[in-house]
């Protein structure tokens, strides 16, 4: 009996492990959209594969972070080696393979979102960008936040620098 307790709570421990190191801000890290992902869930997932881009292949954050891209945002940037070509430009190179990133809520409406990412890039330099998600009504991803654009933001004149969606 003794050992059977240890033995649960043992992967009770590994539980709680496994789940805080998948977490980053408390956010819940995932591969595809799910409606019970938050918007800051979706953003920080997107992040998360991003500073992992190329783990366990070339590239594959971007795919993971093209899955959270919504339909109409998908139109603008899509297919997957536009985007694939689109992250590696000097305006969103620097969420690829970041040293560390820092997710603050700037807007919080029924059906859309917007955070600014704080990103140390890999050169140690830190740049901001502003995520856009809307809440989607209808089709496969339905109930499910998406990102509807990713922009550089100057802090400076606090305004977008970039009109290209992401």
């Amino acid at each position: 009996m003794v050992v059977v307790e240890a033995v649960m709570k043992q992967a009770l421990y590994i539980s709680i492990i496994l789940f805080c190191l998948s977490c980053k801000n408390g956010a819940r890290i995932q591969q595809t959209p799910s409606p019970e992902l938050s918007p800051g869930d979706v953003v920080a997932s997107q992040l998360h594969a991003l500073q992992n881009n190329d783990t366990p292949e070339t590239d594959h954050g971007i795919e993971i972070a093209f899955n959270f891209a919504s339909p109409a945002n998908k139109e603008n940037t899509g297919p997957l080696d536009r985007f694939v070509s689109m992250l590696h430009n000097p305006l969103y190179a620097s969420l690829l393979n970041c040293k560390d990133y820092f997710i603050k809520e700037h807007f919080m409406g029924e059906r859309q979102a917007e955070f600014f990412v704080f990103v140390t890039n890999s050169s140690g330099i830190e740049i901001i960008y502003l995520f856009s998600l809307s809440k989607q009504k209808d089709g496969t991803c339905k109930n499910c936040w998406m990102t509807d654009g990713v922009r550089p933001w100057d802090e400076e004149t606090q305004e977008e620098e970039t009109i290209y969606e992401v």
